[in-house]
């Protein structure tokens, strides 16, 4: 609508002009991606990028959470507990660990394994360092 509320016409047919159209050719190819869709596949990314970071950051603080060494003064009495009798032939003994949990160190009994092929168990133990005592877990080496 004009500016009296009459109907506006194009200027062309105003001009008394005939509109031209105007064809473009298609190309021979239509591309893979249009621009909006790969500005989305990158905010995508970048969204999945930032997850991700934030994932393997939590993932490292976890994981060192769990390798620190906690120290106590004295090193506990491990307990006298009667060994079981062996469930097969040729199974192997590993002896109890300490484990901590809620502030202080807990007895785990021993179990019966199979051995693994190669392999030498190293019994845990306990070592003195300048805080104080701390466990290492026993483990099988090479």
């Amino acid at each position: 609508m004009g500016c009296h509320g009459e109907p506006v016409e194009p200027l062309a047919k105003r001009a008394g002009l005939r509109q031209l159209r105007l064809t473009v050719p298609l190309p021979l190819f239509k591309p893979f991606f249009s621009p909006s869709v790969h500005i989305q596949n990158i905010l995508q990314m970048k969204t999945l990028s930032k997850i991700g970071m934030i994932g393997a950051l939590a993932g490292s603080l976890f994981l060192s959470s769990c390798a620190s060494d906690y120290y106590v003064a004295d090193q506990p009495v491990e307990p006298v507990y009667t060994r079981p009798v062996a469930p097969y032939a040729g199974a192997y003994w590993v002896p109890g660990e300490w484990v901590y949990r809620g502030n202080r160190y807990v007895y785990m009994n021993g179990y019966y394994t199979r051995p693994r092929a190669n392999r030498v168990y190293v019994q845990g133990n306990w070592v003195r360092g300048q805080r104080g005592y701390v466990w290492r877990r026993g483990h099988w080496r090479r």
